[in-house]
C-alpha cells in the first residue's frame, strides 16, 4: 500500500529508495501499450471524421502495426542501445532495468 501512495509522488527520493529494491518491470511495457493503442484510435477516428460524408469507412489496422514499430522501437531500442553500447564502454554504473 504504501507503494501506490508513493506512485502518486515519483519526484520524493522515498519512492526511489523504495523502487530501488524491486522495481517494476511490466511498467514501461503498459505505458507504450497505451500510447499505441491511443495513437491507433485517434488516427482512425481522425480518418472517420474526415470521410464523414462518406457512406463507406475502412477501418485501417496498418496505423496500429506502425504504431507499434515505432513506439516499441522508441521505447525499448533505445535504452537498450544505449545500454548495450556503455556496457562496451566498460560503464559499470548503470544496469537494464535503470536504463529501461
Amino acid at each position: 500500500m504504501e507503494r501506490i501512495k508513493l506512485n502518486f509522488m515519483p519526484f520524493k527520493k522515498e519512492f526511489v529508495e523504495k523502487i530501488k529494491e524491486n522495481p517494476d518491470v511490466y511498467g514501461p511495457f503498459w505505458i507504450l501499450t497505451t500510447i499505441i493503442f491511443l495513437l491507433g484510435s485517434t488516427g482512425n477516428l481522425s480518418r472517420y471524421f474526415y470521410n464523414w460524408e462518406k457512406t463507406e469507412y475502412i477501418f485501417k489496422l496498418e496505423l496500429v502495426r506502425y504504431g507499434v514499430i515505432l513506439v516499441y522501437n522508441i521505447g525499448f531500442g533505445v535504452p537498450s542501445l544505449l545500454y548495450f553500447v556503455l556496457r562496451f564502454m566498460k560503464c559499470d554504473t548503470l544496469s537494464l532495468p535503470d536504463v529501461l
